[in-house]
């Protein structure tokens, strides 16, 4: 990943499988490559993995209270990657992070990845490195710059020739598919 790349990442929230293979085909007509935190099972996963040089299969728990993947932290990460078991990046529902479920996640469950920070619009952002115990695993962090639900709260029109989107730096775009087909 190079300090000025373009990034595509979709939260999958629960989408409804015709919408997630809806924009599956729309991304491999057009060779879109991208990031797929993914919530629940679906079929629509088996098209993604036909398609490794276009598609990553991330996971996108969810640690809040009453949440359908667990009860507590260790319980939400084994439920989720018992249905995505190759997933080595994620980005936490609603962004949910601390230290410790962020250790927990590398020491006990071998995930690389964290996009899990929204630093909407900044200029130069570039992935970085943690490690949270001495010669314990590195976590890299890839924030992202725009997200469409953070967007359309700040009720503003998108459009790719916005200016803050040509800065220099890191771009990840996040989107969510029941965005898209709406």
């Amino acid at each position: 990943m190079n300090s000025n790349e373009t990034i595509i990442t979709l939260d999958t929230d629960w989408a409804p499988d015709w919408i997630l293979n809806e924009i599956a085909h729309i991304f491999i007509d057009k060779k879109v490559k991208s990031t797929w935190f993914m919530t629940n099972a679906t079929p629509v996963v088996e098209l993604l993995n036909n398609y490794k040089d276009l598609f990553e299969i991330g996971i996108h728990p969810n640690f809040f209270p009453n949440s359908s993947h667990g009860k507590n932290y260790f319980q939400v990460m084994e439920n989720i990657l018992n249905i995505f078991p190759n997933a080595k990046s994620v980005r936490t529902h609603s962004l949910y992070q601390s230290e410790p479920l962020l250790e927990m996640m590398v020491e006990n469950f071998n995930i690389k990845v964290d996009c899990s920070q929204f630093l909407k619009n900044c200029a130069n952002l570039e992935p970085h490195k943690l490690q949270y115990r001495k010669n314990g695993n590195y976590l890299i962090r890839v924030p992202h710059f725009f997200q469409d639900n953070m967007n359309m709260n700040d009720e503003s029109f998108w459009d790719i020739n916005n200016n803050s989107y040509n800065t220099k730096g890191l771009k990840v775009f996040n989107f969510h598919p029941i965005h898209i087909a709406l």
